[in-house]
């Protein structure tokens, strides 16, 4: 017999952000290669930078920048940023 072992390639849990969060959240705190999330900012912030989807790759960590979210009230940057709300 011939058995062929898989091993399921997986992220920890993403890092959460202030002032925001993101989804989908798997109750095992592991994502499995492949899987996306997207982040968002909670009413009254912004997505200042960062990325807002990163996905789970193939060496075992998540792609691009963990995003930050900034209050609207100090918002003096490119108003092109606000529609990303």
């Amino acid at each position: 017999m011939l058995f062929e072992l898989v091993l399921v390639k997986k992220c920890s849990a993403p890092q959460t952000i202030s002032f925001g969060s993101y989804s989908p959240v798997e109750t095992s705190g592991e994502h499995e290669f492949g899987t996306s999330i997207n982040y968002t900012c909670d009413f009254g912030y912004f997505l200042d930078s960062g990325n807002d989807v990163r996905t789970c790759n193939d060496s075992k960590q998540w792609t691009g920048a963990t995003p930050v979210c900034k209050s609207m009230a100090f918002f003096n940057g490119d108003p092109r940023k606000l529609s990303m709300l």
